[in-house]
C-alpha cells in the first residue's frame, strides 16, 4: 500500500473498520514504512481510542536513516490516509561514520538543540531540518526516565538553558498503554525568565513562530502568538504555580487554623477558604496593606465556595491576619463589617452586653426545633441550609447571609428563609424530583 500523497509506503496490516475499535480506520499490528529519501522504519502500529484525546495514531518501532544512522527504538506520528509517518520525540542516534548524537525530532525533522557525543561533546541547534549554529556548551545531562520518555537539558557558556522532553503515554480501554508522540522545549534565560513550547517554535533560542508560554521573572505567565521572528498577540498574565512555594499559613479570620496555600512575591493563593491575596508582604505571609478577595472575583466572576462566597476584605493585615483597619464587604458593595480587626476577629462597636439566643426550626416540623447561641460564622446544620452564615452581631440587628443573599433579623422578628435541593437523575441526566425546606429563625426576646 502507497500513500499517494506523500510518495510513502506502507507495508502491513491495515483495519479498514471495526465496529469495537469505534470504527477507526488505519495501519495496525506489524507494518514497514519506506519514505521516499531512502529512510526506513519498521514496528508496530497501534490504533484506539486513547480516552477523551480521540484516535491514538502512533508506532514504536526501529528507525533507520539512508546514510545507515540508527534508533534503535523510535515513535513515530501515523495517520488513517497514510500521509503521516512522522518521526518525534528525542532519541540517541547511533552514526556509523562518527559519534552518536542526541537529536531531537519534531514532524520527521530535526529541531531544537542537538548534542554530539564527541570526546569534547558539543551542541548544535536546528530549525526544521535547517542547521543554525553550532553553540559553546558548558555541560549536558539527558535522564532516560524509561523506554519511552526522556529530557535532554544542556547549559551554554552564555547562560542559557535548554531543556527538551519526550514521550508520553496514557492508558485506554483497549491497551494496558498507548504512546502519544511529544515533544515539547523550554528555554531558560540568564534573568530568570524562561518561554516554553511544543514542537518547533524557537529560532536562535527565541521565541520565532507559533504559540509560546513565557514565563516571567515576577511570578507570572502569559501565552504569545509569533509569526516568523513578530510578536502577533500577548494574552493576559496569569500567577505561574511553579513559581510559587506551597506553604501553610494563618486563616486570615481565625488564628488558630492553618490554610494551605501557594506564595509568590506580593500575592497569595488560599486553597480552602479559596482566597487570593494581593498586597504588601513580610515572612512570606501578608503584612501591611492587603486585599483579600474570592478566587475568581479577579476574572470578573464570583468565587462557588460557601466559605468565601463573594465575600472581600481590603485593609490591614499583621502576621498573616486581618488585623487593625479594614472593611469587609459582601457582593452588591453592601458593607458588612467595616472598622477595627484584631487578630483575624472584628471588633463590634455596638455589640450585645450578652449572649442572643435564637429560636430555630425547619417549619412543619416542630421536633427539629433547636435554641442555639448567635455566633458569628457558620451557622449550625439545617438540612437544605448548609452555607447560611452570621455575618455580624449587633445589640438590635443579627446579619445573616445565605449563598450570596443577606437578611437581616431584630429582636422579637422571625426570618423565614427556603431552599431547594435537586433530587436524583433518570437514565438520561434530568431530575426527575426535587426537595423543598423552610427554615425559621426567631430572635428570643
Amino acid at each position: 500500500m502507497i500513500s499517494n500523497k506523500s510518495g510513502i509506503e506502507y507495508i502491513g496490516n491495515y483495519q479498514f473498520e471495526d465496529v469495537i475499535r469505534q470504527e477507526l480506520k488505519g495501519p495496525i499490528g506489524q507494518g514497514v514504512v519506506k519514505y521516499p529519501n531512502g529512510d526506513r522504519f519498521e514496528g508496530y502500529f497501534h490504533l484506539s481510542y486513547a480516552h477523551i484525546n480521540g484516535p491514538a495514531y502512533a508506532a514504536d518501532g526501529k528507525y533507520q536513516f539512508a546514510d545507515g544512522s540508527v534508533i534503535e527504538h523510535a515513535w513515530i506520528n501515523t495517520s488513517s490516509d497514510l500521509a503521516v509517518m512522522d518521526l518525534i520525540g528525542l532519541y540517541r542516534v547511533k552514526h556509523p561514520q562518527g559519534p552518536d548524537t542526541l537529536t531531537p525530532f519534531y514532524c520527521h525533522k530535526r529541531n531544537g538543540i542537538e548534542v554530539v557525543l564527541a570526546e569534547k561533546p558539543y551542541a548544535i541547534e536546528w530549525y526544521e531540518g535547517e542547521k543554525l549554529q553550532e553553540l559553546e556548551m558548558d555541560s549536558y545531562d539527558y535522564k532516560q526516565i524509561d523506554e519511552d520518555r526522556s529530557i535532554l537539558t544542556v547549559q551554554l557558556k552564555n547562560g542559557i538553558v535548554i531543556k527538551h522532553y519526550s514521550g508520553d503515554t496514557e492508558l485506554n480501554d483497549y491497551d494496558r498503554r498507548v504512546f502519544k508522540t511529544h515533544f515539547e522545549s523550554e528555554v531558560f534565560y540568564p534573568d530568570g525568565s524562561f518561554a516554553g513550547s511544543y514542537g518547533y517554535n524557537f529560532f536562535d533560542l527565541k521565541p520565532y513562530d507559533g504559540y509560546i508560554t513565557i514565563h516571567s521573572t515576577n511570578g507570572k505567565y502569559h501565552h504569545e502568538d509569533w509569526k516568523e521572528g513578530r510578536l502577533e498577540k500577548a494574552e493576559e498574565e496569569s500567577w505561574d504555580v511553579r513559581m510559587a512555594k506551597t506553604v501553610e499559613l494563618p486563616n486570615p479570620f481565625d488564628k488558630n487554623k492553618k490554610v494551605e496555600a501557594r506564595v509568590w512575591d506580593g500575592h497569595i493563593s488560599y486553597r480552602y477558604p479559596a482566597w487570593i491575596y494581593d498586597g504588601e508582604m513580610k515572612d512570606g505571609m501578608p503584612n501591611g496593606i492587603g486585599v483579600l478577595a474570592p478566587v475568581h472575583q479577579g476574572l470578573g466572576l464570583v468565587s462557588d465556595d460557601i466559605d468565601t462566597e463573594g465575600r472581600r476584605y481590603e485593609g490591614e493585615f499583621r502576621d498573616g491576619l486581618c488585623h487593625g483597619y479594614g472593611a469587609f464587604t459582601y457582593p452588591g458593595g453592601g458593607i458588612v463589617q467595616d472598622g477595627e480587626w484584631v487578630e483575624g476577629v472584628f471588633q463590634e462597636q455596638e455589640a450585645p452586653d450578652e449572649p442572643i439566643m435564637l429560636n430555630v426550626w425547619l417549619r412543619g416540623d416542630a421536633s427539629d426545633k433547636q435554641t442555639v447561641e448567635a455566633k458569628v460564622g457558620e451557622f449550625p446544620f439545617f438540612r437544605g441550609f448548609g452555607g447560611l452564615r452570621i455575618e455580624r452581631i449587633e445589640k438590635r440587628r443579627i446579619t445573616f447571609s445565605f449563598f450570596r443573599d443577606v437578611y437581616q433579623l431584630t429582636p422579637g422578628e422571625s426570618l423565614d428563609l427556603d431552599s431547594e435541593i435537586d433530587g436524583p437523575e433518570d437514565s438520561q441526566g434530568c431530575v426527575y424530583e426535587s426537595y423543598e425546606y423552610h427554615l425559621r429563625i426567631t430572635w428570643k426576646k
